[in-house]
């Protein structure tokens, strides 16, 4: 599965932070996809850039099941998990996990949890969590997990409708730019279609004129030749008297 997270590094005395990417891959090649990494010496750099990235790599369609056996293997445990849960989808269940995971966790490294896992609860948020327990006959831990898990399920709720929101956004936004290039094409197409045809007129206009100019130079020509016989004509009766 292709990852994108930032990790610290200190080498030497010097602290620095990689963006760790994956790379390019030929079309044709079947090896797996290398990790590219790059230096930043701030993390918000890093984050940013890694970021970006990511929205690129969904933009462009590059996440390849085919090419890719861990993504592929693991899509297909995560829907076989998934198959018997009414209205479960991979993106629910990722954005769940990803509101559970540390901090430490989304940047890079292992699970880390506290120890002392004692919560305290203020006396009425208490009661709603014992009669939640009470009606499900579910222990008080379990009660309190799952009106947190509800919370977490209508979370991802949220940011799934404001995903669909912001594709859909985009796409009467791509829809828009997309008809007023195809009028700036109509708009060419018809300017070169005027083009062609005033090409046409000026083609006709200046053969027109061609024609005449030759005209004009052969009858030139040709007075040219009378007025020289005439001359000589003239000189010969001026010598015979």
């Amino acid at each position: 599965m292709q990852r994108f997270y930032v990790s610290a590094v200190t080498d030497r005395g010097y602290r620095y932070f990689l963006a760790n990417f994956p790379g390019e891959r030929k079309p044709w090649s079947r090896k797996p996809r290398a990790r590219v990494q790059k230096k930043f010496s701030k993390r918000e750099d890093a984050e940013e850039f890694v970021e970006r990235l990511r929205r690129e790599w969904l933009r462009r369609g590059k996440a390849e099941l085919g090419l890719d056996p861990a993504l592929h293997y693991d899509v297909l445990r995560a829907a076989k998990i998934l198959s018997d849960t009414p209205n479960a989808t991979l993106e629910k269940a990722a954005l769940i996990f990803r509101l559970c995971m540390s901090a430490r966790e989304l940047r890079g490294t292992r699970y880390e949890v506290p120890k002392g896992r004692r919560i305290e609860l203020s006396p009425r948020f208490f009661l709603l969590v014992d009669i939640e327990a009470k009606a499900r006959n579910v222990s008080i831990s379990e009660a309190a997990e799952g009106l947190l898990s509800e919370v977490a399920m209508c979370r991802a709720d949220q940011r799934i409708r404001q995903q669909i929101h912001t594709e859909e956004t985009q796409y009467r936004e791509l829809k828009k730019r997309n008809e007023i290039e195809r009028q700036k094409l109509r708009e060419i197409e018809r300017e070169a279609k005027i083009w062609e045809e005033y090409s046409n007129v000026n083609m006709m206009f200046e053969q027109g004129r061609n024609s005449v100019l030759m005209q004009r130079a052969e009858y030139q020509r040709r007075w040219r030749q009378r007025k020289k016989e005439r001359e000589a004509k003239e000189r010969e009766v001026t010598t015979c008297g």
